[in-house]
């Protein structure tokens, strides 16, 4: 957790509107890309008409990306050792926090539509016929070694 946060909390983020959902679709999406390292973890969003080249052509050089949507720098709060044995993990959790505390659901503003998140879920699935994933691929690099490195400020 970062500091001053309660538990299952982390940094928020600010992606812009445009990097996810309704217009994220409408662009015929594009690529996220991650950079884990020895200094953090960054994550680049580009859309499809901003694919830099040579992540079209499958050589990734993300220090000549500029600056990362995100970055997680690692130090004495977070350590890289604490990131291991990851796995890459697409869902769609429906409910969220909303699978199990009343108090959730109700503060979300979703009474409205059902007493439960699950029971919503299971008695109306027409609610969710446009949530769902499209992914054309994933690609994972592993160098033999990646530069510890600075990112751009």
């Amino acid at each position: 957790n970062a500091g001053g946060q309660g538990p299952n909390q982390g940094c928020s983020l600010g992606f812009r509107d445009d990097t996810f959902g309704a217009a994220w679709n409408e662009e015929q999406g594009g690529v996220y890309a991650t950079l884990w390292d020895d200094t953090g973890i960054r994550i680049w969003v580009f859309k499809r008409d901003c694919i830099p080249p040579d992540l079209k052509c499958n050589k990734p050089e993300p220090l000549t990306w500029g600056m990362p949507q995100a970055f997680f720098r690692f130090g004495d709060d977070c350590t890289a050792d604490h990131f291991s044995e990851l796995r890459i993990v697409i869902n769609l959790t429906f409910c969220g926090d909303f699978a199990g505390p009343f108090w959730a659901w109700l503060l979300g503003g979703c009474l409205a539509k059902d007493l439960f998140c699950g029971s919503h879920v299971r008695e109306e699935p027409r609610a969710f016929e446009e949530a769902y994933w499209a992914v054309k691929h994933v690609q994972i690099y592993q160098p033999a070694s990646v530069p510890s490195s600075t990112p751009p400020t």
